[in-house]
């Protein structure tokens, strides 16, 4: 699974925590609408995500900055990296092919993906 390889590298779905995130990920996504995210500049971007992040990792010390990665964040793996992406697009009102997630190296890119569809 080209997520789990390039952006989750320390995901393991057998041993999550979060198991059932799947079943949650609808109820969450709806507490992170916000309106169009058309002509946003970048520190908005990651101001976004910064809430996104401490609110999915249940981490408020979580800085996101161009260079985060799966490996820098306690408990990132595939079941969690599947409930940040879904979240994202929710936020911003936009949607990631397959393709896209699995290219992902790490936040900074994450935010260009984010400019290049709103």
């Amino acid at each position: 699974m080209a997520v789990r390889r390039v952006f989750c590298e320390n995901a393991d779905l057998r041993s999550s925590p979060n198991s059932n995130v799947l079943h949650q990920a609808a109820d969450f996504r709806e507490d992170y609408s916000y309106g169009p995210a058309k002509d946003m500049d970048s520190q908005k971007i990651y101001d976004r995500l910064t809430e996104i992040f401490q609110s999915v990792f249940d981490a408020d010390s979580i800085s996101v900055t161009p260079a985060l990665s799966a490996k820098d964040v306690e408990g990132w793996d595939s079941l969690t990296h599947i409930r940040l992406m879904l979240t994202v697009e929710k936020a911003f009102k936009i949607k990631f092919s397959a393709t896209e997630v699995g290219k992902l190296q790490n936040v900074g890119e994450l935010v260009a993906l984010i400019e290049a569809k709103t």
